[in-house]
């Protein structure tokens, strides 16, 4: 895919999946998951766990078209408010 969104997913899944288009649809994939009551669950932090961090590394060095689509997808999924600045 190119990112292109479609109006209807049937332009574009197979019809052996049409009865998972829920999983396809933009609108749905840009918000966050419903809450799950027992199943959700909270990560308890042992003291002492940042000194217990990886190092930081250098990152990969990319292309100029994939720079712009990895800034795409940054502002698209801060758009949603799926991830926020740190």
């Amino acid at each position: 895919m190119d990112g292109t969104t479609f109006a209807d997913p049937r332009e574009y899944v197979p019809k052996e999946l049409f009865e998972y288009l829920d999983v396809f649809n933009d609108r749905k994939a840009k918000e966050m998951p419903q809450d799950r009551g027992e199943w959700n669950f909270r990560i308890e932090f042992i003291e002492g766990w940042e000194k217990k961090l990886p190092k930081p590394a250098k990152r990969y060095r990319l292309t100029k078209a994939e720079q712009q689509a990895e800034l795409e997808t940054l502002q698209e999924l801060q758009d949603a408010g799926m991830i926020r600045p740190s």
